[in-house]
């Protein structure tokens, strides 16, 4: 009787261990919570403009080549980039940019230190919109998501923020812009972002942001991207890596432009080193 007695409630112990496993296995698991709006923001959107006409021989100026008057004249956003430590780079017309933090407004709207609000803010898989004012001018913006460049692994410390020394031509720079106790920064993101920053205080910070791959024709280079006018025959620039550390990096900016015939036929190119350039990791 006591081995029946045991036995019996044996079963019944396995039966419930049984029932409530299964009841356990009924419930479906927890979904991922919905990423925040900050997640969504994340990383480089290009924008959808209709551009102006081509031209075959653009000018060019300074140690990078400037856009024509007539496309700086527009004022189109033409990028925008968002970082996880809450900085930006808002681009106009392929060069202008501005960048700092920016913070959450609201559940649609971020602020834009040093730019203003953009509202309206909505991301619907790899496209993004929102609206803005710039001089009081209000802006429509609609950009699609672009993807992170693909970079050599001994070239991936490049991909953070430079400080330019006044090594070689960086005196020059210092000296031209009058700043004496600010800073000129290179930098370098993962979507293929190359942002040129001069600041003399926190009230006066002036950017420039271009766009940058590896440039698989020339050795230890990197080809600069201007967004507008990239047709054989043109004038393009590229860095020219010559020293590469994580702490330190020296690099040409050199300029290609065309070589002609009588008959106007390109019949090659030709280089010109604009600047050499000594930057420290910031």
């Amino acid at each position: 009787m006591k081995f029946r007695f045991e036995n019996r409630y044996l079963i019944l112990l396995f039966s419930l261990s049984f029932f409530f496993s299964c009841k356990k296995d009924d419930n479906p698991s927890p979904s991922a919570p919905e990423p925040t709006l900050f997640e969504k923001v994340q990383g480089k959107w290009i924008a959808d403009i209709e551009l102006p006409a081509r031209i075959s021989k653009p000018s060019g100026s300074g140690t990078l080549l400037q856009p024509s008057k007539k496309v700086q004249d527009i004022g189109y956003i033409t990028s925008v980039e968002f970082f996880n430590d809450s900085s930006y780079i808002l681009t106009f017309n392929y060069y202008s940019a501005f960048t700092d933090k920016f913070s959450i407004k609201d559940s649609s709207s971020f602020e834009l230190k040093k730019f203003g609000t953009i509202s309206d803010l909505k991301v619907a898989g790899d496209s993004i919109s929102f609206n803005c004012s710039y001089y009081d001018i209000p802006l429509a913006v609609k950009a699609a998501k672009v993807s992170n460049i693909t970079i050599d692994n001994n070239k991936k410390s490049i991909l953070k923020y430079w400080t330019l020394t006044t090594e070689e031509d960086g005196a020059t720079v210092y000296n031209n812009w009058g700043i004496e106790t600010g800073e000129v920064n290179f930098f370098f993101s993962t979507a293929g972002t190359f942002l040129m920053k001069m600041t003399k205080d926190d009230d006066y910070v002036l950017a420039f942001s271009y766009g940058w791959n590896t440039f698989q024709q020339k050795e230890n280079a990197l080809r600069l991207i201007y967004g507008l006018y990239t047709e054989t025959g043109s004038i393009y620039s590229y860095m020219k890596i010559l020293e590469l550390t994580e702490s330190r990096l020296k690099m040409q900016i050199i300029v290609v432009s065309p070589e002609y015939d009588e008959n106007e036929n390109v019949t090659g190119e030709k280089e010109v080193v604009q600047n050499t350039f000594v930057l420290t990791a910031s």
